[in-house]
């Protein structure tokens, strides 16, 4: 009977202590949130982008001409919801053509492997027709950049630069404006699981976020000859970092008014796309050419 007692005490210190079930209850909802806040999931194959069978985004009529393609992998997928919005308030057509593990890259050689995926190729092959065929104005190209070019060979990265420029070319043969969205800022931890347990400790967690370094945004390197061959190849370059930063400019954000920014260490939520993303693709992706546009 005492046990029980005591154990019925320290429930009411819990629930009752102040401050701390305020805490407890905002860090359970954040991380709850973030994990059920993942955007678009679905990947599209190869067939699919045959059939003119891609995702749509936006609310134009599905019988509008497509102005705006978003290309890429998982970290397309995760700004899919800021495209759509863009999409929404202009009025336009829009599509997705995603899949998770496939950067937007023609020609890719995986880290290790000799060739480009014959399966990587044809997929590319099929995005570059859907482009031409539906004489798609703008595409956004957004990718794991560093993490596809974070392994290999100095070889290798070159290749990878190549076949990008040469992605890029192939873009504006086809007639189209490439935008490539440059690298989020990835965290060390996992944002809403570390962001529970901090609503919980009222632990500082300035501390631990990621901080502005060296980094092209493509290659985690301070030169940026890379992206000055981008843009003279004709891109646009999307630089989303400096939303991120804190007012003192010393470390990028994980969440705004306690949201989420990020559903694990490097995908944006839903909710942070369109918070971080969004801001920028209005303000850029205009009646402009996207040559010579900086990071």
């Amino acid at each position: 009977m005492a046990g029980l007692v005591g154990i019925l005490a320290i429930g009411a210190i819990v629930r009752f202590a102040d401050g701390f079930p305020i805490r407890l209850g905002a860090g359970r909802a954040s991380y709850e949130a973030a994990k059920n806040d993942g955007g678009m999931t679905t990947n599209v194959k190869r067939q699919d982008i045959h059939a003119d069978n891609l995702v749509v985004l936006g609310g134009a009529s599905t019988d509008a001409p497509v102005s705006l393609l978003l290309w890429g992998d998982s970290h397309a997928m995760a700004i899919a919801s800021a495209v759509d919005a863009l999409c929404q308030e202009r009025g336009i057509a829009g599509r997705a053509a995603v899949h998770v593990g496939a950067p937007p890259i023609q020609g890719y050689v995986k880290p290790g492997a000799e060739t480009p995926s014959k399966d990587h190729l044809l997929y590319c092959d099929a995005v570059l027709a859907y482009v031409q065929r539906h004489r798609v104005r703008d595409v956004i190209l957004a990718s794991y950049w560093h993490g596809h070019s974070a392994f290999g060979s100095p070889k290798s990265k070159a290749d990878m630069e190549n076949a990008l420029v040469a992605t890029v070319e192939s873009l504006v043969r086809a007639g189209a404006r490439p935008w490539i969205l440059l690298q989020i800022p990835q965290q060390p931890f996992n944002v809403p699981r570390v962001l529970a347990t901090v609503a919980i400790s009222g632990a500082d967690l300035a501390g631990r976020c990621a901080t502005p370094g060296p980094d092209d945004g493509i290659f985690r390197r301070s030169d940026r000859t890379f992206l000055e061959r981008l843009t003279a190849a004709g891109a646009g370059l999307l630089d989303p970092r400096p939303n991120f930063l804190d007012p003192t400019g010393r470390h990028y954000v994980v969440s705004i008014d306690g949201v989420p920014l990020y559903y694990d260490s490097n995908h944006l939520t839903a909710t942070g796309a369109r918070l971080m993303i969004l801001p920028l693709l209005r303000s850029t992706i205009d009646s402009a050419s996207p040559a010579g546009t900086k990071p």
